[in-house]
């Protein structure tokens, strides 16, 4: 699908809590299990720093609807972690399987590269294959399975942690 790739701003916010909310409710692609208020997603926006920690958004071109969002964050606020960051992306279901993902990913790499960052993590349900697919096909190597940290949909979920080394 053909799109831009920009800065997400307060306004997207709505459209970018519809798509979590939607991975929250049918998939295990978040370990969420109820959906978040908008007024959550904007304290969680508000959080990102645009030029360290940015939110992006695809908008498609031909409708100009964002249809997906992708964010770099913190692994862990203890500071000697500073240079880790992890990658989220979310695309709305009747946008997936086109590319857009591939693209944000792609995105994020370069952008975590010239914010200096050291590594990138991944974090994904070990039964996403797509996700997990589209990150070691960027370049993401497998750093380890957390088995059945997660509980979703009356079931236990494995975890699996992907890493990318940008130096």
């Amino acid at each position: 699908m053909e799109g831009e790739i920009r800065f997400a701003e307060l306004s997207d916010v709505p459209v970018i809590t519809d798509i979590y909310n939607y991975a929250v409710l049918h998939t295990t692609a978040t370990q969420d299990l109820h959906p978040q208020t908008v007024e959550v997603r904007e304290k969680w926006f508000l959080a990102h720093d645009p030029q360290r920690l940015p939110v992006f958004v695809f908008e498609a071109a031909a409708t100009k609807e964002v249809v997906g969002w992708s964010s770099l964050s913190l692994f862990s606020e203890r500071p000697g972690y500073s240079i880790t960051a992890e990658v989220s992306i979310y695309i709305a279901p009747h946008a997936q399987g086109k590319g857009i993902g591939k693209k944000m990913l792609h995105h994020l790499v370069a952008v975590a590269r010239e914010q200096g960052f050291h590594s990138l993590l991944a974090r994904m349900a070990d039964e996403n294959v797509p996700s997990k697919a589209m990150h070691l096909a960027a370049g993401f190597q497998p750093a380890g399975l957390l088995k059945e940290a997660g509980w979703k949909f009356n079931r236990y979920i494995d975890i699996a942690i992907l890493q990318m080394m940008l130096v």
